[in-house]
């Protein structure tokens, strides 16, 4: 876990005005350091302002009026890979969640989500180095998946006890590689990035 900061430096692209007024208003009232938060409203602008100074968080609207979400994060993704990225969107498509996710962003919130619960995931992203994603794209997601199959059942209950992957290949006569593969597979379907946030996350839903 990070250290809190004395200062955070936040730049919001977002083409609607009042959720901007909305965001600023609640992260500088209720974080307990001091924020900077520059306002853009383009891609363009958005692109021209992280060429002229340095920032410690983008919160990005997938839907700007001047580009295409996903092809402006991978831009931003590559030319600062330290940017912490939290995409707000009204997007809840699997599909544009999973490419998000293999792009490395941050953070995934649907706009419908409380605006006062946006602080704790400014701190679950910045200082825990957690990746957050709003429980009801979560919940759509695992609608639209919400069947396993029974190797995959198998390698959920082997990550849930602890076992490595090593130990399931063996366990389960197959190898580590394929192993992966399913891990794999049981992150997309639970929205998980990662083997840590997913093995913590069966334990507390499905052990």
């Amino acid at each position: 876990m990070n250290a809190f900061p004395k200062s955070l430096n936040v730049i919001i692209a977002e083409d609607h005005s009042f959720l901007r007024a909305g965001l600023k208003s609640v992260l500088q009232s209720s974080l307990a350091y001091e924020v900077h938060i520059k306002e853009i409203a383009t891609a363009q602008q958005l692109l021209v302002e992280l060429r002229r100074s340095s920032y410690d968080l983008l919160i990005l609207d997938l839907e700007l009026p001047d580009t295409t979400g996903l092809d402006l994060l991978e831009q931003v993704k590559q030319k600062y890979p330290q940017l912490k990225v939290i995409v707000l969107t009204m997007i809840d498509s699997r599909m544009i969640f999973l490419q998000a996710m293999q792009l490395q962003v941050d953070a995934y919130v649907i706009k419908s989500d409380n605006v006062n619960f946006f602080p704790q995931v400014v701190e679950q992203v910045m200082f825990k180095n957690e990746f957050y994603c709003s429980m009801d794209l979560l919940k759509h997601i695992r609608q639209q998946e919400a069947t396993f199959t029974q190797k995959e059942q198998v390698v959920m209950q082997g990550l849930g006890k602890g076992y490595s992957v090593m130990e399931i290949a063996q366990e389960m006569s197959l190898s580590p590689r394929t192993i992966e593969y399913y891990i794999g597979k049981l992150k997309s379907k639970l929205g998980q990035r990662d083997q840590s946030q997913l093995i913590r996350y069966i334990r507390e839903n499905y052990m």
